[in-house]
This record gives structure tokens, sequence and C-alpha cells, in this order.
């Protein structure tokens, strides 16, 4: 009898419980609605007017060393390839950008601003970072007030992988060493027999962003099920262009037109997530060369 009587009054309970939430969902939601409906932008509305993004992936001009693999980039001070970068902003002011996002961090807006300014103004000579070359310039030309810094830095245990995988996972590193020799070597000819537009050509071929997701593909692998040293690499990687996207979203407004210049290796995933945005859209720098 107690049994079926605790049941009784809990199955009283549950009713009442239900209709109350129902009582609430009826009578708040709506107003939930409408508050969010008249203070937020609607849903649609970059569908109409989206903002133009155009991921320009790029190799350190000041040779920093670092990545895993870097070419070596000719003085781009020297007057032929001033010449060159000439050329390059060229072909990239034919997008017409009116921000230009680049990779340093937002904490650095001020001062980037201020050298910016003071290039605008005759006070400052352009040093060797692509940013500069290319960004400065180009905003220069195009009229810009401002630098736009969206990058995230993180530290990436690459050093940790790669010695766990030395150890026990020789395949991947052949893997990783042949890709990384092929395409330095494919890079330092270029900007060596060529030119640094011909070269940047290459940083932004789908053979690049492709070999370069394949290396990441293949170092996801690298560990045990107990100690995924390869895959949480990978993961902090992913975890960093999510957040410079998250930056880059907060510059962007409907109808912008930004073009980011990255290192090479976010273009792959920068470039995806704009493409999943249903505020953004992905413009091929390949087709303003």
């Amino acid at each position: 009898m107690n049994y079926q009587k605790n049941m009784k009054i809990f199955g009283m309970r549950y009713v009442l419980m239900t209709v109350c939430c129902l009582l609430f969902i009826l009578l708040y939601v709506p107003d939930i609605t409408s508050a969010q409906s008249a203070n937020d932008e609607p849903a649609d509305s970059y569908l109409e007017n989206p903002v133009q993004v155009m991921v320009f992936g790029v190799f350190h001009f000041n040779n920093p060393g670092r990545d895993a693999f870097n070419p070596h980039v000719p003085d781009v001070l020297t007057p032929q390839k001033q010449k060159e970068i000439k050329t390059l902003t060229d072909s990239l002011a034919r997008f017409r950008p009116d921000k230009i996002a680049i990779e340093d961090e937002p904490k650095e807006t001020a001062y980037h601003d201020s050298l910016y300014q003071a290039y605008l103004n005759g006070q400052y000579s352009l040093k060797r970072y692509e940013w500069e070359q290319v960004g400065f310039r180009l905003a220069a030309r195009l009229g810009h007030n401002q630098i736009y810094p969206i990058d995230h830095e993180m530290n990436l245990p690459f050093g940790e992988m790669l010695k766990y995988a030395k150890k026990h996972d020789t395949t991947a590193v052949n893997f990783f060493m042949n890709w990384g020799r092929k395409l330095k070597k494919q890079a330092d000819s270029l900007l060596e027999n060529k030119s640094l537009y011909e070269a940047l050509k290459l940083s932004n071929s789908t053979e690049f962003r492709q070999g370069i997701e394949a290396v990441r593909a293949r170092m996801m692998t690298v560990g045990t099920d107990t100690n995924h040293v390869g895959a949480d690499l990978q993961a902090r990687w992913h975890k960093r262009n999510m957040r410079i996207f998250a930056n880059l979203e907060h510059i962007a407004e409907p109808g912008d037109r930004i073009l980011v210049i990255f290192g090479g290796g976010h273009s792959a995933i920068l470039r995806e997530l704009v493409r999943e945005s249903r505020r953004m859209k992905l413009v091929e720098p390949l087709d303003y060369f």
C-alpha cells in the first residue's frame, strides 16, 4: 500500500512539474525570442550581404625559422624583390579589400597602427615582415586607416610528438621529412630562379594545401590508444586556428572585403572555417593572379 501511495504521489508531482514547465515555455519564451530579435542581427543578414574573405597564404619574408621547414627567402628589400612585391600587391589590389588582417595578436593592434601611421607620414621604412611589405603597402594604396592583427599564439609541442615518433613510429617521421624536404626544395628553387610572385602562387595552390593536410592526417596517428600525442598536437593546432577565425569574425561586418595574410600552414583550416560560416564567402587568391 505504501509503495502504491508513494508512486501515486510521485506521479502527481511529475504531472504538476510538467504543467509548470509548459506554462513557463508558453508564457516566457515568446518574450525572450522577441527580445533577441529586437537586439540581435537578423539570422540571414550576412547571407544577403556576406563578408568576402581572401585567405592569402605566405611564407615568412624575414626568415625567422619559426616553422618545421623554412624556405630561404632572398632579401626582399633589394630593388628586384621590391619590384616583385609591387607586382604582387597590384594583383591583390584587384580584390579591393577594405580590411587587411595579419599574423599578430590583437593586443599588438596599437603597435602596428603606430608603425602604419608613421609609414603613411613618411617617417617609417618598411621592414622585411610580410605584413608590412604586403599588408602596409596595400593598405596605404587603398586608403585604409588601420591594420587588423587577428592571430592567437599557442605553444605547440611539435618537438614532443617528433621525439615520440622517432622512437615508436619511424614511418611517420620519414613521411614528414620527405614531404618537407620536397616542399622546401621546390620553394627554394622558385625563390632562387623565379620570383616571389611565382613562389606565392605555389603556397596558395590546392597541391600545397593538400600536402600539408596529408602530413597532419598522418601525424594524428602517432601514439597509442592511451597516448594520443599526434592527435593532441593536431587538436591544439586546430584550436589555435579556431581562435584566429573567432578574431576574424570579431572584425567582420556585413559587406566587408577582408584580406587575411597568414602563414601558408594556416590556409586549409581557415579556408574551411570561412566556407562553413553563413556570414562569409571565400575568395580564391589565384583568381586575382
